[in-house]
């Protein structure tokens, strides 16, 4: 099973694999084919990566710094893998495949994050991955769009 760059014709796809993701968090999701196309088209914003024909598992990134540590890397937003594609080491091909453009990009760390109820999260450890210590920052948003 291969692991490629995303086209525009896997964004109807890749729509569908998101709702799959946030219906196993409890979620909805409002993300539609044509803005994942776009953000296709918008190398550098997010990019995403595929896995497999039919494509049964994604990964979506995108560019981070510690600006201060003059660190820079990738940080994966979402990885989905079909439920019944699991257990076939297609989470870890597309782990794989950030850490190589992360090192084709001259960066130097990835970073994932994963809901503390999320089981399948111990497999990051058995891909060398660290557990940080839990954060303790005051986190803030804003939404703009009721916020003129």
């Amino acid at each position: 099973m291969n692991v490629r760059p995303a086209r525009v014709t896997d964004a109807k796809t890749i729509a569908h694999l998101t709702q799959g993701l946030c219906e196993h968090h409890g979620d909805t999701s409002s993300l539609t084919a044509e803005t994942i196309a776009s953000l296709i088209d918008q190398a550098g914003f997010l990019t995403f990566a595929t896995c497999g024909d039919p494509v049964v598992g994604y990964v979506a990134y995108y560019r981070v710094t510690q600006l201060h540590a003059q660190e820079f890397g990738l940080y994966v937003h979402h990885l989905y893998v079909e439920p019944d594609a699991r257990g076939q080491g297609i989470g870890q091909k597309l782990m794989t495949y950030v850490e190589q453009q992360a090192l084709a990009g001259g960066m130097t760390y990835v970073q994932v994050s994963a809901d503390p109820d999320n089981q399948m999260a111990s497999a990051y450890l058995s891909m060398d991955y660290e557990e940080s210590p839990p954060n303790t920052a005051r986190r803030f948003l804003k939404n703009l769009k009721s916020h003129p």
